[in-house]
């Protein structure tokens, strides 16, 4: 009898291992730091991650301090956007592609919008200082963070965690401005070596 049981416990194990194998990696939870709305310029509760995978941001147009409004629409930026904005878009079940290159970086820019604009929807990719890693991604509650490029690192967290969010929305959630090469329009931004662009070129 103990034989029988011993056999089925190593069958159970077998198959349970087999099955974790073929599942994508999940990034560990980010703390619940709520969905409030908060007005451009006003004081909140600070975020438990950087970057933000939840908590207070803007829902607004573009006005001052936020020219480009919150949420954006899904593309690729060339200047940072504020956590309160990104925060909003991981909302709607985005995932947004982070870096943070103290010297200028275009092969990582160039593999970053690659993947963004083969992946569409629900992307964003920016700049974004003070990491603790050269690269970031998150989602509503999730955080992964990278040191050097991995493609199908990449790609399994977005699988994994795109549009797992309370208001996921698939299509362009604002027409105040898309990011270059997506959406409604292109604008000029700083390149990293310091220049002017108005295309997605790094």
């Amino acid at each position: 009898m103990r034989f029988y049981v011993f056999i089925l416990t190593l069958a159970v194990g077998l198959v349970l291992s087999c099955g974790s194998d073929d599942e994508p990696p999940l990034a560990p939870q980010s703390p619940d730091d709520g969905r409030e709305h908060v007005a451009v310029g006003d004081p909140h509760s600070p975020y438990s991650t950087t970057p933000a995978t939840s908590g207070p941001h803007w829902s607004i147009g573009p006005v001052e301090g936020a020219p480009k409004g919150s949420p954006v629409n899904w593309g690729i930026y060339r200047d940072p956007l504020p956590d309160e904005v990104l925060v909003h878009n991981l909302e709607h079940g985005g995932v947004a592609l982070l870096y943070d290159c103290p010297e200028a970086c275009p092969n990582l820019i160039q593999q970053i919008d690659t993947i963004l604009l083969e992946n569409q929807p629900q992307l964003i990719s920016a700049p974004y200082s003070g990491m603790t890693s050269k690269i970031a991604l998150t989602a509503w509650r999730r955080l992964l963070l990278m040191e050097e490029f991995d493609e199908a690192q990449i790609l399994s967290f977005i699988e994994t965690h795109r549009d797992g969010a309370p208001e996921s929305v698939s299509s362009n959630p604002s027409e105040s401005g898309a990011g270059c090469g997506l959406g409604h329009g292109q604008e000029d931004s700083q390149t990293p070596g310091g220049g002017t662009a108005s295309s997605c070129g790094p």
